[in-house]
């Protein structure tokens, strides 16, 4: 049997940081920016080492992969979350 979790918007710092780099990567791929440099330089800011921030960043990639199409993300400064922010992390959860 299939159900969908609700993910609540209180988010705790690492959803957040997680979707603040997701966020980053959609916008790097939708002006076809190379996206590692630009999400590594937010991870510094938020305090969270390259290795991470790569793998994430492979994460993101491989969703893509298999959904067939760009992620979907809110715009930055947005308070709520897309379903796609929601899903990815209810998949890293």
């Amino acid at each position: 049997m299939t159900f969908m979790m609700r993910v609540e918007h209180d988010l705790a710092d690492v959803e957040r940081a997680v979707v603040r780099l997701l966020r980053r990567y959609t916008v790097c791929q939708q002006i076809n920016a190379a996206p590692l440099p630009l999400l590594t330089e937010l991870g510094s800011e938020l305090g969270i080492a390259a290795p991470p921030v790569v793998a994430l960043a492979s994460v993101f990639q491989l969703t893509e992969a298999c959904l067939g199409r760009p992620l979907i993300a809110e715009c930055c400064c947005s308070p709520s979350t897309s379903t796609d922010e929601r899903a990815l992390l209810l998949l890293l959860t």
